[in-house]
């Protein structure tokens, strides 16, 4: 929020207190008209919107502080903690956003495997009363699913090694 210096040290808790409501309220109107209130998004964003931070910032108190080489007022401005927010923000956050068609792909090759899995060995053709047929076939699918979990388990181990490298 800039501009702070223009408010009064007494009422900028409570404006920026404000803010923050409006802000909460917004959005969870908005989720809740898109996605309905009992979606799992609107619950998540009822359990994150705590979070809202708000920067105070004083524009003009750092464009000072800059021309004056002043650190202390740039610091109190609030332009250097806005500053590594926004440095966060770019970074860390965004490094994760990144991950996401990663997971997706993931996820999608993972249902691909199960799906194939399961066509290939439908469940209305085994003859349930026969022993010996049942336990060919338990041995058959056991080798199939050990491989589709160590396929998914590579996935996912890739997957860790491109987080680590975020």
């Amino acid at each position: 929020m800039n501009k702070i210096d223009l408010i009064d040290e007494d009422e900028r808790q409570r404006i920026l207190d404000h803010i923050k409501d409006k802000i909460a309220t917004s959005v969870l109107d908005e989720t809740a008209r898109v996605y309905g209130a009992d979606s799992p998004r609107y619950r998540s964003a009822t359990e994150n919107i705590g979070s809202i931070k708000l920067i105070p910032v004083s524009a003009k108190r750092a464009l000072n502080g800059k021309m004056k080489n002043s650190p202390d007022m740039v610091w109190e401005s609030g332009y250097k903690e806005f500053e590594e927010a926004l440095s966060y923000l770019l970074t860390e956050e965004r490094g994760l956003l990144d991950l996401l068609p990663e997971l997706k792909k993931a996820y999608g090759d993972v249902s691909d495997d199960v799906e194939g899995f399961i066509a290939a060995y439908p469940l209305d053709s085994l003859d349930f009363k026969n022993k010996s047929a049942m336990e060919e076939f338990t041995e058959k699918i056991s080798g199939e699913i050990n491989s589709v979990l160590s396929s998914i388990k590579e996935r996912f181990s890739a997957l860790g090694d491109s987080a680590a490298a975020v």
